[in-house]
């Protein structure tokens, strides 16, 4: 929640590294903290700095903690990022406030975003990539209506 990546030995526990990953890029603390899931493959670490007046995608080696990336806009929701292949591209998909957003995982790049958001800006869900070539990808949202009841389901 606060910010603060550490990286431990697995066998001892021991740090290897450590970065405060909101004054590394440059960023401050959203309301609900840092609470996205850092992304590990191959050498890179990717985590989510809350995008608050800086970037929202940072990633870092994973051997020595050194910052490789920094890119994107939207403030963080409770989304982490993900890797997958969407239409035979390989992506980072990271759903924020805003709605999703797409980037290369090697340089961090923008490459698409598709806004899509509840009046809230809170979006506490995961993207799933649906099987196939057509490169779908499912988005949800919850949405609260005048109707909404703990007795009644929403339609």
């Amino acid at each position: 929640a606060t910010g603060i990546s550490n990286c431990l030995d697995g066998a001892t526990g021991k740090p290897r590294w450590s970065v405060n990953i909101l004054e590394d890029n440059e960023t401050k603390n959203a309301l609900h903290g840092v609470c996205g899931s850092p992304l590990v493959f191959g050498d890179y670490v990717v985590v989510c700095p809350t995008g608050k007046e800086g970037s929202s995608l940072a990633a870092y080696d994973r051997r020595d903690g050194r910052r490789l990336w920094a890119h994107g806009a939207g403030e963080a929701s409770y989304s982490s990022p993900l890797l997958a292949d969407v239409a035979g591209v390989r992506l980072i998909l990271y759903y924020n406030q805003r709605g999703i957003a797409a980037h290369d995982p090697l340089t961090g790049e923008d490459l698409w975003s598709y806004p899509w958001s509840n009046s809230e800006k809170v979006v506490c869900s995961q993207p799933v990539v649906l099987p196939g070539e057509s490169g779908g990808v499912l988005l949800t949202i919850e949405v609260q209506t005048e109707t909404d009841s703990a007795d009644e389901p929403a339609e």
